[in-house]
């Protein structure tokens, strides 16, 4: 992992700022907020979008809010040349949907990027950050609930 990942806590209700913190990684337990958070996010800025596991999620917990896809399209579209806000909701889900080697997708775009998980495993964390697909410079941790 880089030398140069901070690591801080932060209370519940600090997620949304800190999502708008570009290459941040919020942790906190389910059912905490963070998909709410997100919302609440997108709200401050112009132009983003949101990826989350699957349809159902759009379809439940992202219904009536624009430019929400699946892990599949993160996978596929070439995110480099999108000036998008990025956020990723519920990281950790991505690890069943590795994509081929030639389709290594890299985020240097200058929006925003932030993603959440439930789960702080610093192994795959330091794996994400090693093929660049999610460079982190935050790691925020929810301290309470």
């Amino acid at each position: 992992m880089k030398s140069n990942v901070k690591i801080t806590l932060i209370e519940p209700h600090e997620m949304v700022c800190n999502l708008l913190i570009p290459k941040t990684l919020i942790v906190a337990p389910r059912q905490s907020g963070k998909t709410e958070a997100i919302k609440k996010a997108i709200k401050e800025v112009e132009y983003y979008k949101i990826f989350v596991y699957n349809k159902d999620i759009i379809n439940i917990k992202y219904v009536g809010i624009k430019n929400v896809h699946t892990f599949k399209e993160f996978f596929t579209q070439d995110l480099d040349s999108v000036a998008y806000k990025i956020f990723v909701d519920d990281i950790e889900i991505i690890q069943s949907n590795e994509p081929k080697a030639d389709q290594v997708i890299t985020i240097d775009s200058p929006g925003i990027y932030a993603a959440t998980t439930s789960i702080l495993n610093f192994d795959k964390i330091q794996i994400l950050i090693q093929r660049k697909r999610f460079d982190f410079e935050r790691i925020c941790i929810v301290s309470e609930l």
